[in-house]
């Protein structure tokens, strides 16, 4: 019988260094343009006018590892792939208003949805 001990500050580390190291490795050999590509090939599967953008591939991708790391007893390298996939994601996001950016504030505007400085907005000040 498999006992389940709770992951410790080593099994984080590990994977969000693993994460990490696969994320960017994967930026550098134009990761981004292949999740692309990618999106370009599945839209075609599904008969879509428009491509599916690289995040949205890289987040599919992302809850497929985690599935995976869900179900299986080796599961260390699917969790490292969902997160590196969510890296992914996140570098290849276009910076798009989530709402309506007439609703905001001047400070506001400063900000992502969860509180987090626009890039634009600290060059500015």
């Amino acid at each position: 019988m498999l006992k389940n001990k709770p992951a410790g500050k080593d099994t984080r580390k590990k994977i969000v260094k693993a994460a990490d190291s696969a994320a960017a490795q994967r930026l550098s050999e134009n990761g981004v343009g292949e999740l692309a590509r990618l999106g370009a090939v599945w839209s075609g599967i599904l008969d879509l006018e428009d491509p599916i953008p690289a995040s949205e591939v890289a987040a599919m991708l992302s809850a497929h590892a985690l599935i995976r790391g869900t179900m299986l007893i080796d599961s260390d390298p699917h969790w490292t792939d969902a997160a590196a996939y969510a890296v992914l994601a996140a570098c290849s996001e276009p910076r798009a208003e989530l709402f309506d950016q007439d609703m905001l504030g001047e400070e506001e505007k400063k900000t992502f949805p969860l509180g987090f400085s626009r890039p634009e907005a600290e060059s500015q000040e």
